[in-house]
């Protein structure tokens, strides 16, 4: 019988390779009951909504020692577009694991879906992997995005989004 435990666990891996840095993560549902994680980014094209496909919101370091912070979940933009995309979600049932990966194009540049091209960000020292769960469905809606159904979270689903942090050595 596996053991259960109050939150999820998150175990996270990074390597760079000539062209990237990668971020493999996995979140295993041990809370007994299902969790909610979001997945997968989306951003605006000439098409509408697309998928963003093993990719993160990477932001700045707020000090210069302090760790580049990794996001896979709701990450608001610092300037708000004309029409704010959320991230979609998947329901994991208790036991079940769900694996991802991260790809981040060097140079490294800090990077949204919602905002321009980021600033370049100087070789870290360390970086935090943060990834959004939901311990009771959040709000969310069934869309086809180019093609791929998705439950896609609202905005009213937001202020229960909680974080899953690991902290990671940069490579």
């Amino acid at each position: 019988m596996s053991q259960v435990s109050e939150s999820p666990t998150l175990v996270a891996s990074i390597e760079r390779t000539a062209a990237a840095v990668q971020v493999e993560w996995s979140v295993t549902n041990s809370t007994g009951r299902p969790i909610w994680v979001a997945d997968r980014l989306l951003a605006h094209s000439d098409r509408g909504a697309v998928v963003v496909p093993e990719r993160a919101v990477v932001r700045q370091p707020p000090a210069p020692q302090a760790p580049l912070r990794i996001t896979v979940g709701y990450t608001a933009p610092y300037s708000m577009p004309f029409q704010e995309l959320y991230p979609a979600v998947r329901e994991i049932a208790p036991g079940e694991q769900f694996k991802a990966r991260i790809g981040m194009p060097l140079p490294l540049n800090s990077y949204h879906p919602m905002e321009s091209k980021g600033e370049s960000i100087g070789g870290p020292s360390k970086a935090t992997l943060a990834v959004g769960y939901w311990t009771e469905a959040p709000p969310s809606e069934r869309v086809d995005v180019a093609g791929i159904p998705m439950d896609v979270l609202l905005p009213a689903g937001v202020g229960s989004q909680q974080w899953l942090e690991q902290g990671l050595v940069w490579p």
